[in-house]
């Protein structure tokens, strides 16, 4: 069994990449495989974590579409308003407010089309890409999609893209990464 991640364990984690290892199990260990697979009690419980997990897990998602894809493949692989709210959060608490900036211009962009992304999300996936085009999103998110790969771009490495993020928050601030006080305020 896995004992809770500490202030003096952040603390003495010798190198980004042992602190990375060390927030991504507990993150793991808080946040159980069989969760993620629904978005709804996946929202669930990253509500539950401390302020600095919270931002950390609602902001995974995003970091992997990036790595792989793009946004507008995001919102179709994360069909979920909650999470997406969540993410935005996660990005203000993270202290990346040039990423937040181009997370609600793209859920901006993706509002108007939101049932359609959520009916075509819930299809098997060799319509999306097509749909992505048809629909416009793929043309309106490319600019952003350029503009985040350009920031995210910056921090490589095992610790790069918002995993970069991660490191520094824990390091600046190891106990909203532990404690349960001080959640992310709704006001964000």
């Amino acid at each position: 069994m896995q004992v809770a991640l500490t202030v003096e364990t952040i603390n003495s984690a010798r190198s980004d990449e042992l602190l990375l290892k060390l927030l991504s199990l507990e993150l793991q260990r808080l946040l159980p495989r069989q969760v993620s697979q629904d978005k709804a009690a996946l929202v669930a419980e990253i509500r539950k974590l401390p302020r600095g997990l919270r931002a950390m897990a609602a902001t995974h998602d995003l970091d992997v579409s990036m790595a792989l894809d793009s946004l507008g493949w995001h919102f179709l692989n994360h069909p979920n308003a909650e999470l997406c709210e969540e993410t935005r959060r996660g990005l203000i608490e993270l202290e990346v407010p040039e990423l937040a900036a181009l997370f609600e211009q793209a859920l901006a962009i993706v509002a108007p089309h939101w049932d359609d992304l959520c009916r075509i999300a819930s299809e098997p996936g060799d319509q999306w890409e097509q749909w992505l085009e048809e629909s416009g999103l793929d043309a309106q998110l490319s600019p952003l999609d350029d503009e985040l790969w350009r920031l995210l771009g910056q921090w490589t490495g095992e610790t790069g893209g918002l995993l970069h993020c991660w490191v520094a928050y824990a390091r600046k601030y190891p106990e909203r990464v532990v404690s349960q006080k001080g959640d992310i305020t709704d006001d964000l």
